[in-house]
């Protein structure tokens, strides 16, 4: 073969004097790629022309850089929950002023509703809609009610009812999700189904946060857990078919009693922490912990349930970064949005789950986020006079909801302490 035969070993060729050795391949194969990479490197760009500086060109002077002050009307691009939720709040002032002329002042009490301070505010007629019944639309009995599914859809009624599933009541509605109670005729057992719409959703959910939690509902297997029977889809239609928890979720139960007992409350709280160790020694954190997806059955035992913001996590070394969940719940180092450790975030949402109990409110006041970060930042978590609390609760309290997340109490630290080690005791 002659192809790439180098130079160097033809003795016709004259010695290169000026040539260091370095430069010349040291084999026949070297300088078919060497003859190769020269044939490939791209061509220099020819140089342009520099056009001639005429009278006119040197008259126009360059506008100056106008800089933009401080609370312009395009703001940085910031990050964190609480800057999200500050851009919200903003937007719904703004659209309260332009549609009543003064924007009213509300506040948010702990069942979610919202009072304004505002008489002039007549309420709105809530419009009856009519109750689906399950039928076809081309169905001769479509005229007949079936009570407590009236946001259910047809279709899918009809889908579930081919699977052996039968709707009930709703139990709660979301964004883009409904839970019914249902009964599972072939293994004769009341179900729980959650309907997620996937029109409703974005592309980052149907491809991230969808995904991830059936994954981790398939996986997990423990007592205060919600279990996962199912999934199935049906058009732009998912369908969790989960065990029911009876009580309904814990911020009903409070709301209900006002504040719950020492006792009660500690035999909720240990089995949260148990759940919640168990998804940490399995490296899942859930991120999304609150009242409202914590379940009840009778006797008090406890289901976690809602793992939309839940994700696994194996990097030690590594900190999240994705500032998700609800804002009267999460830490101050998601608000603020910086890098976080997902363990030290699902134990202050467990602090804040424990002061609803055994105070009946809120630790903070959420209208205001930013202002509600900087009260997290710079005072201590304060305690209502007229329901006393022990020593050690207030204590095992004061150490989860600790602003500084590596000098918050751990897992171990909560079933270690006093209060939880209690039998009895009053608090």
């Amino acid at each position: 073969m002659t192809f790439g035969m180098s130079d160097a070993l033809n003795p016709k060729t004259p010695k290169a004097q000026n040539i260091k050795s370095g430069d010349r391949p040291r084999s026949a194969l070297g300088n078919a790629y060497e003859r190769l990479r020269q044939l490939v490197r791209p061509k220099p760009k020819k140089k342009q022309d520099v056009p001639v500086k005429t009278e006119e060109a040197v008259d126009r002077k360059p506008k100056p850089k106008t800089t933009k002050a401080k609370g312009s009307e395009e703001p940085s691009k910031t990050r964190g929950l609480a800057d999200s939720w500050d851009r919200q709040r903003k937007v719904k002032e703004d659209q309260t002023t332009t549609t009543v002329g003064k924007p009213t002042q509300q506040y948010k009490t702990l069942d979610g509703s919202r009072a304004c301070s505002n008489s002039t505010q007549r309420p709105r007629r809530k419009k009856h809609s009519k109750r689906r019944a399950y039928a076809k639309a081309d169905s001769a009995d479509s005229s007949s009610s079936c009570e407590g599914n009236e946001h259910a859809d047809n279709e899918d009624l009809w889908f579930l009812s081919r699977r052996g599933i039968e709707l009930e009541k709703k139990l709660g509605e979301g964004t883009y999700a409904q839970v019914h109670a249902g009964h599972q005729v072939k293994c004769n057992r009341q179900v729980a189904v959650k309907i997620i719409s996937l029109a409703m959703t974005n592309q980052r959910y149907r491809s991230k946060f969808l995904p991830r939690e059936t994954d981790i509902l398939r996986k997990v297997n423990h007592p205060n857990i919600i279990h996962l029977f199912d999934t199935l889809r049906y058009g732009q239609k998912v369908f969790f078919v989960t065990e029911l928890a009876h009580r309904g979720d814990l911020l009903c139960y409070v709301q209900k009693l006002k504040v719950l007992s020492s006792p009660v409350a500690r035999t909720i709280f240990s089995q949260i922490a148990d759940g919640i160790e168990y998804l940490h020694q399995n490296g899942i954190y859930h991120r999304d912990l609150k009242c409202e997806n914590i379940l009840l059955d009778p006797g008090d035992r406890v289901k976690l349930t809602d793992f939309g913001f839940a994700r696994e996590w194996y990097e030690p070394n590594n900190l999240c970064r994705t500032f998700c969940g609800s804002a009267a719940y999460a830490s101050p180092e998601i608000l603020s949005g910086v890098s976080y450790e997902p363990s030290t975030a699902d134990v202050w949402s467990m602090g804040v789950v424990l002061y609803v109990m055994v105070q009946g409110k809120m630790p903070f006041d959420d209208a205001d986020v930013k202002r509600m970060l900087h009260v997290v930042r710079k005072y201590d978590v304060t305690f209502f006079s007229k329901r006393p609390l022990s020593a050690h609760l207030k204590a095992l309290i004061q150490s989860i909801l600790n602003h500084g997340q590596w000098d918050r109490a751990t897992i171990g630290d909560i079933k270690s302490s006093r209060w939880l080690m209690e039998s009895s005791v009053k608090a």
